[in-house]
């Protein structure tokens, strides 16, 4: 996770971008671990879903990402083939209540540039707000916050020009980028 990279070595980055993602342990965390968008989450950490979705990967994909292509959909239900690629997916979910004890210890001062966003279509955006006041809370000095209009939740897949554009903004801003 970009967050805990940047929190671990600042020095070896000059920013970081992090979209539709909320961070473990920091508010609103419990707002959206009982909002209904999200019931997937705790879903998700238990052992539950290799079982339910091996063999089975069409189905599920078309299910969290109906939007997409059936191009798209075959792509990552055959990327998630191999059992320890679909198990790797759910540890995501899995390491959860350990991210959330890293997070909560993080509070030292953390100049470093990040830019937090989601979709505008997407339910994080609602939490953005929060979320960006509990990172500043901790400790993030340069914190700027961006939506992407006409994106939900898979702003990369969905909207990849826009993210390349915000990416060579900041890029260029803390002079990561020259043109």
């Amino acid at each position: 996770m970009a967050y805990a990279y940047a929190r671990r070595y600042p020095e070896s980055t000059q920013g970081v971008m992090i979209l539709d993602v909320a961070f473990p342990g920091l508010d609103p965390w419990q707002d959206i671990l009982g909002h209904p968008a999200f019931w997937h989450v705790r879903f998700h950490q238990t052992t539950l879903p290799e079982k339910l979705v091996s063999g089975r990967q069409d189905e599920y994909f078309r299910y969290f990402l109906g939007q997409f292509s059936d191009a798209e959909l075959s792509h990552y239900a055959q990327s998630y083939r191999d059992p320890d690629h679909l198990r790797a997916a759910f540890e995501t979910y899995r390491a959860f209540p350990v991210n959330e004890r890293f997070f909560v210890a993080q509070g030292g001062h953390l100049d470093l540039p990040i830019v937090i966003g989601s979709g505008e279509h997407d339910a994080f955006a609602e939490f953005l707000p929060r979320i960006a006041a509990a990172m500043r809370q901790h400790g993030c000095a340069n914190l700027a916050i961006e939506t992407v209009s006409g994106a939900a939740h898979y702003v990369a897949e969905e909207k990849p020009d826009a993210v390349a554009d915000l990416i060579e903004r900041y890029a260029a801003e803390s002079g990561a980028v020259s043109h």
